[in-house]
């Protein structure tokens, strides 16, 4: 098993804006990652978390999904406009192109589920029972 998918970032995976995160701020793009970066700004990987730290993600991240699912609404209108600009199709269009869900199919908090963050955490939680 890789260190990702133990939920170890190696250390040349961590993307430099993760590095750079101002203390207490929170930035959306770690939902699309296999670590938590905590209020001090540290990079943390999943495995190195306890029980109760990944529940409080989960728990936090639920109670912000709604505000969470509308940030990432805009990004996918975003991306809509400037394929179709640039001429070719959007990721939304070709996941409905082959009968997949897209984002406007779910609801906030199934579409917080389908992060890889929550994803992640889910894993590591189910492997601790």
């Amino acid at each position: 098993m890789s260190n990702e998918e133990q939920g170890t970032p190696p250390p040349q995976t961590v993307p430099d804006w993760a590095r750079r995160i101002v203390p207490g701020t929170f930035d959306r793009r770690v939902l699309q990652h296999t670590f938590w970066l905590s209020v001090r700004g540290e990079v943390q990987a999943l495995d190195e978390l306890s029980t109760s730290d990944l529940l409080c993600i989960v728990d936090g991240l639920g109670k912000q999904a709604v505000w969470l699912y509308g940030c990432e609404l805009i990004d996918t209108y975003i991306g809509l406009r400037i394929a179709h600009e640039q001429g070719h199709a959007s990721r939304e269009e070709l996941l409905a192109d082959l009968g997949l869900p897209t984002i406007v199919d779910l609801s906030a908090s199934e579409w917080l589920e389908t992060t890889t963050l929550i994803r992640a955490v889910r894993r590591h939680l189910q492997d601790r029972e």
